[in-house]
């Protein structure tokens, strides 16, 4: 089990590098199409593996497998499975691999070719598509990168066409070959680039609002989103010192280092640059994940299904630890090098102190952590260190404190089966917070498992267990205490616990005039949106009845009627769009503005649901599904890439106001109604 829980928490600092751009491949391929008589042709996709590299069969369970994706599946047939083969057998190992728990792989090295034969609809048009492959050496591994192929069938008797154009491993990617009749649908009809819009929006910004001035974003909310990750990180260095990895090690090493110093003002300086020196590892914890992965890596950890669905099953994992079924723990030998060191006094000595610390107590904090980073990675490149920041800071607290105090050591609780009792509620609010990144995975690919119902129950189920655990009607392994059973404090946090399950069972009262769910506010944000439902299933959030998912529908509606548009860049993973659907348009002034003036054209960057056909980008990337098309849009008009942003436009395309974002601090609904009149007074 403990292996199991190694490979999802290295899976997850895998799966956050899946956009790098700079991540080196180590398989060189090359691809070619030869023709078999009729409409058969043989796809034969060769690749060169670097030396001490392996790459993964297709066939591989517990590695991430080679996969040969089609832009257009529907153009081809394939004709039986997959062949693979290699210049040598040696090169070709079936078994047990340690990185991946010790699962049953099919890894190639030096060389792998794959054959599929196909059956082509069209001859004359070509396969087009991409090869994924991931590559691992004896420690690590490298994340899967598309290399894109676009091959020319040739006619019959014809030699093979071979398409060299594919992801080398270098650091830059190799340029995709551009298809460019297709960049040319893009640029007719339905143009990326909108010159009205970036005309008009230019002017604006020039004359500052209008004639209604601005009422745009003040930049208190990214400030706040900073402080709030601090906070949370904070309170989750709180709750790792309440843990029995932690609690016991405070008195323990303020009074050595109180007994060892030759003077009170010596042992205050240790337990300072003990304190200090906590503060720095778990700080520099965020700064390597902040360096190493950077905004678009952190980004995509927010929205990609694979990581999401990653989180979901690590966070069940992290659950399951803290209800005391097994710890988490890093090898043994890490710990006696550390401590080692520590022995040998002096600074170096203190600082290793901190650090074996840190590695004893992960049982404890490894969760949260993990928690921690994930949740703080919302934050972009800034969102690790200032989660990190506040943990690390909460964990020194005490230890500087009671070196100040040391007679406020005797105040301190007992070391008991109560800090197993904070592990378990742990427990529970990790599997709750589970659940949040499974309908992350579930709304972005539309897999229709996770609706706005079974999430609620999910939620509530949680809180009831945690009560019914505190009221002593569950146990767990290490329960072999009475705390929580007879004391006040429990039967408090276990009736928080119920009431808490009443409130998110408050979430299926329906409004009558909307017709639909009255989401919580606690929840708003984090539940999927009411509308994602089994039982009221609606087309446009908050009651709305105009809206669209496309841009070019819904300009083509405001045309013919003659109304403005309200153009929402959002996302199914955004937590304040949906704070502002369920908290500011759900606003009766807000409503009957957006219901009777606005055209709502709602515009996901995250959706995964592919395009009917591939388009180019301004900068040549290929854009395969339909978040492509509208993060795109939104660069190309807006020079954004910041969720919600909303624009007021004209039926002609022009700006009526400056683009503003989510408007929840204290005043934000009027701010959002005085945006709304504004551009209907600029129309």
């Amino acid at each position: 089990m403990q292996k199991i829980l190694y490979f999802f928490l290295w899976l997850t600092l895998l799966l956050s590098a899946f956009s790098l751009s700079a991540q080196k491949n180590h398989v060189t391929w090359t691809m070619e199409a030869r023709a078999l008589g009729g409409n058969e042709y043989e796809l034969i996709f060769s690749g060169k593996i670097d030396e001490g590299w392996n790459t993964y069969s297709s066939f591989s369970i517990g590695a991430l497998p080679t996969t040969i994706n089609y832009d257009k599946p529907e153009e081809i047939e394939l004709i039986g499975k997959i062949v693979e083969s290699t210049s040598s057998p040696d090169n070709r190992k079936e078994g047990k691999d340690p990185l991946f728990d010790d699962d049953v792989v099919i890894k190639y090295k030096k060389d792998i070719t794959l054959r599929q034969k196909i059956r082509a609809k069209d001859p004359k048009k070509p396969v087009v598509g991409y090869l994924e492959s991931m590559a691992c050496d004896a420690e690590s591994c490298n994340p899967p990168k598309p290399s894109e192929f676009n091959l020319i069938l040739p006619p019959a008797n014809a030699t093979a066409t071979t398409d060299t154009t594919v992801a080398a491993p270098t650091d830059s990617p190799a340029t995709p070959t551009i298809d460019t009749s297709k960049k040319a649908s893009i640029n007719s009809d339905n143009e990326l680039s909108r010159t009205n819009i970036k005309e008009s929006l230019a002017a604006l910004s020039k004359s500052g609002g209008g004639d209604c001035g601005t009422v745009g974003d003040s930049g208190a909310t990214k400030d706040m989103s900073l402080l709030m990750i601090f906070i949370f990180g904070f309170l989750g260095g709180l709750l790792a010192l309440l843990t029995p990895c932690v609690f016991p090690m405070i008195p323990l090493t303020v009074s050595y280092f109180t007994k060892r110093s030759k003077s009170r003002a010596e042992g205050i300086k240790n337990a300072s640059i003990y304190s200090l020196s906590i503060i720095l590892i778990y700080v520099a914890l965020g700064l390597i994940v902040t360096k190493a992965f950077g905004a678009d890596a952190l980004n995509q950890l927010s929205t990609h299904w694979l990581p999401n669905t990653v989180f979901f099953v690590l966070f069940v994992a992290f659950a399951i630890s803290f209800f005391g079924y097994y710890d988490i723990k890093l090898p043994s030998s890490w710990t006696t090098k550390t401590d080692a060191v520590a022995d040998r006094g002096g600074l170096i000595g203190i600082f290793f102190m901190a650090f074996t610390l840190a590695l004893v107590s992960f049982s404890c904090t490894g969760p949260i952590i993990g928690t921690l980073l994930v949740e703080a990675s919302a934050g972009g490149v800034s969102g690790p260190m200032a989660g990190m920041t506040g943990f690390a800071v909460a964990l020194a607290l005490p230890f500087g404190l009671f070196s100040l105090f040391p007679t406020m050591l005797s105040a301190l609780p007992r070391s008991g089966g109560w800090m197993n009792t904070i592990k378990v509620v742990l427990g529970f609010i990790e599997l709750a917070l589970a659940f949040k990144f499974l309908s992350k995975a579930d709304l972005t690919e539309h897999w229709g498992i996770l609706k706005y119902e079974t999430f609620m129950v999910a939620v509530a189920l949680c809180a009831f267990g945690m009560g019914a655990y505190l009221f002593g009607f569950i146990k767990f392994p290490h329960d072999d205490h009475k705390w929580g059973r007879s004391t006040a404090a429990g039967y408090v946090v276990g009736l928080a616990s119920f009431a808490f399950m009443g409130y998110v069972l408050t979430g299926f009262s329906v409004d009558e005039k909307r017709q639909t769910y009255n989401t919580p506010a606690l929840l708003s944000g984090i539940v999927p949106p009411a509308c994602y439902s089994y039982f009221h299933p609606c087309d446009c959030p908050a009651g709305i009845t105009n809206c669209f998912k496309d841009y070019y529908e819904g300009l083509k509606y405001a045309k013919e009627n003659n109304k403005p548009i309200l153009l929402d860049f959002t996302g199914h993973a955004c937590e304040n769009c949906r704070k502002m659907e369920d908290q500011v348009w759900t606003d009766s002034r807000v409503n009957t503005l957006i219901n009777e003036n606005y055209v709502l054209i709602s515009l996901y960057v995250d959706d995964r649901k592919a395009l009917p056909e591939v388009k180019i980008a301004s900068n040549g990337s290929k854009l395969r599904n339909v978040g492509n098309l509208w993060a795109e849009f939104e660069m190309v008009n807006f020079d954004s890439q910041a969720q919600p942003l909303y624009i007021l436009l004209s039926p002609d395309e022009k700006v009526l106001h400056l683009p503003i974002g989510a408007t929840l601090e204290a005043g934000g609904t009027e701010r959002y109604i005085k945006f709304l009149e504004c551009g209907l007074a600029n129309k």
